[in-house]
Parts: C-alpha cells; sequence; structure tokens
C-alpha cells in the first residue's frame, strides 16, 4: 500500500513534468528566446532569436547584453535601471531598439522576466535567469516605440513556465 502511494505520487510528477515540457518545447519553438543572468550575461539563445540578431550561439553565450544595444543607450542610467528592475524581479514588456550582427537597428517586441525558482534550499526562493522572448524584428518601430520600453500593439509574447534552471 505504502509503495503503491509513492508510485502513484511519482507518476503524477512525471507528467506534470512531460505537460511543463511541452509546454516549454512549443514555445521555444515558436517564438524568438534569450536567456540572461540577472547581470545581462547571455546563457542560451535558440535559433529563432539567432536569426533575428544574425549572430551564431557561441558569439553571444557569454556576452553580456549590451551587445544588442547602442553603446550610448548601453552605458545610461536608463540601462543601469532597466536591469536593477529585472533583478527586483519586475517584468519589462515593450518595444526595444536593439541592433543586429551587421549593426543595423531592428525593433523587438518583447517581454524581459525574472523567473523565480521555488525551494532553493535554506535560501528560499531562487532567482537566477532573466528570459527574452520576441515575435519576429521589424526594420521599424511598431506604434512610434522609443526603443526604451514603450508597449506597442501587435504580437503577443507568453510567458515561460517556470522550474529549476540554475547551473549548479
Amino acid at each position: 500500500m505504502f509503495n503503491s502511494k509513492l508510485k502513484a505520487e511519482l507518476q503524477q510528477c512525471q507528467d506534470q513534468l512531460l505537460e511543463q515540457q511541452g509546454f516549454f518545447d512549443a514555445v521555444h519553438g515558436s517564438v524568438a528566446t534569450i536567456t540572461f543572468t540577472p547581470d545581462g550575461t547571455v546563457l542560451a539563445a535558440n535559433d529563432l532569436f539567432l536569426n533575428v540578431v544574425g549572430f551564431s550561439a557561441p558569439e553571444v553565450i557569454g556576452q553580456h547584453h549590451r551587445i544588442f544595444c547602442d553603446k550610448f543607450y548601453a552605458q545610461s542610467s536608463d540601462y543601469q535601471q532597466f536591469w536593477a528592475d529585472l533583478k527586483q524581479g519586475r517584468s519589462r514588456t515593450g518595444v526595444f531598439q536593439r541592433f543586429n550582427k551587421r549593426g543595423e537597428a531592428i525593433w523587438l517586441e518583447a517581454t524581459y522576466f525574472p523567473v523565480k525558482l521555488r525551494g532553493g534550499g535554506d535560501q528560499g526562493d531562487q532567482d537566477c535567469r532573466r528570459h527574452y522572448r520576441a515575435p519576429p524584428a521589424t526594420a521599424q518601430p511598431a506604434g512610434g516605440g522609443d526603443g526604451a520600453g514603450s508597449v506597442a500593439g501587435g504580437h503577443r509574447v507568453h510567458p515561460r513556465w517556470g522550474g529549476d534552471f540554475c547551473q549548479r
């Protein structure tokens, strides 16, 4: 009896994991994504994102997010505040001006958001990743975006499910 209860709980956990993995795979396969550390270092980027910016994975992984930004913006207090807000758990949604590998301006409607991990051991909840989702880029801002996070219509971005993504 005790063993059958454990088996049922294990099966339920496996089913939940499969469902979450299926959701993740569906989102990751249809939306441009990039994952950062809380300080902005790129951990991963899917092919959809890489195609938009024209970089390869080895060219962006380990680099800071600022490689996609105007150098003046990347040195600004607004940019510092952008990352401070993310570190404090606040999402940012809007139309952002970024630059591709060729240095051409592109406009991305995107959401940057932190993923809180539950049960980080003795430390409680852990916050170790920032995620970014964006539909395909355009050459012009939708709705007159200023590149600093103004909200515009168009595509919708879906949040990622939570899970333990911290490197051990």
